[in-house]
């Protein structure tokens, strides 16, 4: 699954040079000819003293029998339907790499998943607890943006190697210990632009998720931003606690204000709910609702025939044709009896970043495992979610819209 473009490259490379040398030798001369074959013959009988090198460090890797990593991560309180998505991907991961002698024949990688439960003080209590364990090389940071900026200066102080995944926020990805397996939202929510252009929306009004930083900076920043460039004026921003479900009021007044376009940056429970009052406040499906990934995971079918309509830009679905997406989708899919949410693909992978660090590293060794994944992401690989690229230790990834239609989410770009 987990394939380095960079490592592949370099044995090309290897073999590319080997050919050119030789060739560099021969002769028009017989002898020449002859003795440049000897010479062939010779390098193919013996290897070379860095290959031997290579074959002697492959035959005495020995890596502990088993290898534990700590998941902190919401497993209870308003972010779980996230969380235990997480939980089951590192789960497949962990499964797979020790059920393939991945790591060597007979290593046992385990994941201990910690309930932070919505607490930055948890999560922050959990990692410092695996930090003080020497023996655990790199750690899962939460996908609370809240508990991961609470986490990361511990991650850095500590200098304890931690892939984030969600947690989109700034004050997350602050050194060369600190990884994040999910692109900020504000990176490939700008992807939604052509669906606005299409539509020639003029105004707009949102509704957000004032409990979320990344929400808050979609809804403050990345929408004005492209209100500006698109040409659209946003008539009203309007934010709601996480817990709110009554949001009769703040819909009759965007009702009021007749937008072309309503955004609602939500998190899960809260979408069917919104889009159930947004019908009930007169606003027909001839308004373009855009909403976020927190719309996700089927939480609009709670939402009946009122939800159909929201479009939200993605970095994972279904329908994506990367072969290693649908190997992964299979994969879950046959482990679990259902298909997997977005969360699961990212945490799939952040395991993987881990475990090839460890690899080849041949060492759970903290620095050691930290400087295989800085060169991992360096070079890009390709994972669960497809060819990855990274800005630094920033995983990127282009957007792609879905839209609910009343029973899944449509790939519609």
């Amino acid at each position: 699954m987990f394939r380095s473009t960079k490592h592949r490259a370099g044995a090309i490379a290897v073999g590319l040079s080997a050919v050119l040398a030789l060739a560099a030798c021969s002769s028009s001369d017989s002898g020449d000819t002859a003795a440049t074959e000897e010479a062939t013959q010779a390098a193919s009988a013996e290897p070379s003293a860095e290959s031997s090198a290579e074959e002697s460090a492959a035959e005495t890797c020995e890596l502990p029998s088993e290898i534990k990593l700590v998941s902190v991560v919401d497993l209870t309180g308003p972010a779980a339907f996230a969380g235990t998505s997480a939980e089951k991907g590192e789960q497949l991961a962990a499964k797979e790499i020790t059920e393939t002698g991945y790591l060597g024949e007979g290593v046992t990688l385990t994941i201990e998943t910690k309930d932070s439960a919505g607490s930055p003080e948890t999560a922050a209590a959990d990692f410092s607890a695996a930090a003080a364990d020497s023996s655990i090389p790199a750690v899962l940071g939460p996908i609370s943006s809240g508990q991961a900026v609470a986490v990361a200066p511990l991650v850095e102080k500590s200098a304890v190697p931690t892939v984030f995944t969600q947690a989109g926020s700034p004050g997350v990805v602050i050194g060369e210990n600190t990884f994040r397996m999910t692109p900020p939202m504000g990176s490939f929510y700008p992807s939604i632009s052509a669906l606005l252009t299409e539509r020639g929306v003029k105004s707009m009004s949102i509704m957000y998720n004032n409990a979320s930083p990344t929400i808050i900076d979609i809804a403050e920043t990345t929408l004005p931003a492209l209100g500006e460039e698109l040409g659209f004026e946003v008539l009203s921003s309007t934010g709601v606690a996480g817990d709110t479900q009554d949001l009769t009021a703040p819909m009759k007044k965007i009702a009021n204000e007749n937008p072309d376009a309503v955004a609602l940056l939500l998190i899960g429970a809260q979408n069917p709910t919104a889009m159930t009052q947004l019908r009930q406040a007169g606003i027909g499906e001839d308004t373009l609702v855009i909403g976020n990934m927190g719309a996700g995971g089927g939480s609009l079918a709670a939402a009946g025939a009122d939800g159909v309509g929201m479009y939200w830009p993605t970095i994972f679905n279904l329908a994506q044709t990367d072969p290693s997406t649908q190997e992964f989708i299979a994969k879950y899919e046959a482990e679990y009896g259902e298909a997997p949410l977005l969360y699961a693909p990212e945490r799939y992978d952040a395991v993987y970043l881990i475990a090839n660090a460890i690899k080849a590293a041949c060492s759970t060794d903290r620095d050691a495992v930290r400087a295989e994944m800085s060169a991992l992401v360096s070079s890009g690989f390709t994972g669960a979610m497809g060819d990855l690229s990274f800005d630094g230790n920033d995983l990127r990834l282009p957007g792609k819209i879905v839209m609910w239609d009343g029973e899944a989410e449509v790939l519609v770009d």
